[in-house]
């Protein structure tokens, strides 16, 4: 049973798409969930409506996210451009979407795993990223790359696939990733950050401020999403055949951090020039189709969002 400090007088509100993963999960069985809190009040709305963005206006004391990282960013945008809720208020998410990269770094591993909630102990901070000079995009939650993850992208949007659970679809994608890797194109790259210059051709190119990318690849374990940094990783062309090692293990379930160590170059950083001479990037789950090679800048937004995470 949820223990809410002071439920009685907090209100909730629940942001819900129903559409979602794979799984069906109804309006019903997401209300009746959060109930068990003895909120004051309980209000729902779907992202599937019109101007369901106006849910701000109910000044909830607590939100209830039922769905992916997809949901995740229409309510982050929604909350940092709010004159009505606080873009602090606490978010629970409930993950019914496939990857559900953001709920895995917060240990949220199931919707209705019942747990105690302390404000004191089970707030996590959690910084914004800004990025400037890539067309359409201000902001990000997950990250900011170049290179595999957002061909990766392109290849999922251009031939999608339909299969039947949230773990066969991660295991197809991560087949269609090793695939890529084998004839993938690296590409020049120059990262100039904390005082140095960092030049190569790379393969993958990653501004993670969570520790999950994809198919729930790990590639930033550290990362902690209100520390105010971001871990930078970098696979260079020469790594090649172990990345495509590591994944088959994915595929096997048998790969673990330490065979990650070797693989990757990885720093902590708060703000990055980067130029990129390819049109592979993307922000967040997002690919600019607009860019075509040049420089953007990312940087640290502290503490601008709330999540309850699991101890």
């Amino acid at each position: 049973m949820f223990k809410f400090e002071k439920s009685l007088k907090m209100k909730a509100q629940i942001v819900h798409n129903p559409t979602a993963g794979k799984d069906e999960h109804r309006q019903e069985e997401v209300e009746k969930f959060v109930q068990q809190g003895h909120f004051s009040k309980v209000k729902y709305v779907s992202t599937d409506e019109e101007g369901w963005e106006d849910f701000d206006k109910n000044k909830s004391d607590l939100i209830f996210l039922a769905g992916g990282d997809g949901t995740v960013h229409k309510l982050a945008t929604v909350l940092l451009h709010s004159k009505y809720q606080d873009p602090r208020t606490p978010i629970h998410i409930l993950p019914l979407g496939t990857a559900n990269n953001i709920a895995k770094t917060l240990d949220v591993v199931s919707p209705y795993k019942l747990h105690a909630f302390d404000s004191s102990k089970q707030l996590q901070k959690f910084d914004v990223g800004r990025v400037k000079g890539l067309p359409g995009q201000d902001s990000f939650l997950e990250g900011v790359g170049a290179g595999l993850f957002p061909a990766l992208i392109a290849e999922m949007k251009e031939n999608p696939v339909e299969v039947g659970t949230a773990n066969e679809e991660l295991h197809y994608t991560l087949k269609r990733l090793l695939k890529i890797v084998k004839d993938f194109k690296a590409q020049q790259a120059t990262i100039k950050t904390s005082g140095i210059s960092i030049t190569g051709r790379f393969l993958l190119l990653e501004v993670m401020n969570i520790q999950y990318i994809g198919p729930n690849f790990e590639l930033a374990s550290k990362a902690d999403p209100g520390d105010g940094y971001f871990d930078l990783v970098l696979i260079p062309d020469e790594k090649r055949e172990e990345l495509m090692e590591y994944l088959e293990k994915m595929l096997l379930r048998q790969a673990g951090e330490d065979d990650l160590k070797d693989l990757v170059f990885s720093m902590r950083i708060k703000q990055a020039e980067i130029k990129w001479e390819d049109s592979h990037v993307h922000v967040d789950d997002d690919l600019i189709p607009e860019f075509t090679g040049g420089s953007f800048v990312v940087s640290v937004d502290r503490d601008r969002l709330r999540f309850v995470r699991n101890p």
